[in-house]
């Protein structure tokens, strides 16, 4: 499944506004990621650390976390499986469009 290249084009066509990117199931685990210039382990922990968040959240809604150094986005794709974008503040508003089109691509795959 081309997860890994939707995460990656998230990333790469988003810098610097987009650091890293994971897609989770609905147990919080990590389907994939990418890691960007973000520590891969505190992808994983905050991606699982999302998921009873994420579980009251509806297909399509974002949410929108600001964490320390990063701003989080948290988006519903189907099923109970969602992506956590890390972003950078005072950046992350200019690509929040996108995630809508992210998470049905990452949908046409599951």
């Amino acid at each position: 499944m081309p997860f890994r290249a939707i995460l990656e084009t998230l990333v790469h066509s988003n810098s610097p506004a987009v650091r890293g990117a994971v897609f989770c199931d609905h147990e919080g685990e990590r389907v994939d990621a990418c890691c960007g210039n973000v520590d891969p382990f505190v992808m994983d922990v905050t991606g699982a650390t999302c998921a009873a968040t994420a579980a009251a959240m509806l297909r399509g809604q974002r949410l929108r976390v600001v964490m320390g150094d990063d701003v989080l986005w948290i988006v519903m794709v189907d099923q109970g499986y969602y992506l956590v974008v890390f972003c950078r503040p005072g950046f992350d508003l200019s690509c929040k469009a996108i995630f809508p089109s992210i998470a049905d691509a990452l949908a046409a795959y599951m």
